[in-house]
């Protein structure tokens, strides 16, 4: 059996990471979050707990979450700290590399497009299919 020392990188001799980034997507596949170094920007959240995940609606934020993962590993700053919303003011910087990351993956997307929409079970996608079906039926007519 190999020694942990064997298959993990030696501090003398580190091995880049594969990706500088990581896109955290919703099962809808909308891009919710990015990680880069040691930040985490949030740009939406699911707000439900347990089962509820699947029939509450996902909520897009107006302003972004800043998270700084080394200092609030668990992601609890938000909620439990007095003063968050004025350490994320000074914190701003963080968002504009975010969005060029967010860009970076999205224009992926030209060169590899999805190979299927997710599935979607509420009424929005049936009543978008039908008035489709009805402007259809008014050019035809």
């Amino acid at each position: 059996m190999p020694r942990l020392d064997d298959l993990a990188a030696k501090a003398e001799d580190p091995v880049p990471a594969p990706r500088h980034e990581i896109v955290y997507l919703t099962d809808d596949a909308y891009p919710s979050a990015l990680r880069f170094d040691d930040w985490k920007v949030i740009f939406g959240e699911q707000r439900a707990k347990g089962a509820r995940v699947w029939s509450e609606p996902f909520v897009s934020l107006r302003s972004p979450l800043i998270l700084n993962l080394r200092r609030d590993p668990f992601e609890r700053a938000p909620e439990e700290s007095t003063n968050y919303y004025e350490w994320r003011l000074k914190h701003a910087f963080v968002i504009a590399p975010a969005q060029g990351y967010f860009s970076l993956f999205l224009d992926t997307f030209r060169d590899y497009p999805p190979r299927q929409i997710p599935a979607s079970f509420g009424i929005d996608s049936l009543l978008e299919d039908l008035v489709k079906d009805l402007e259809n039926m008014n050019l035809e007519d």
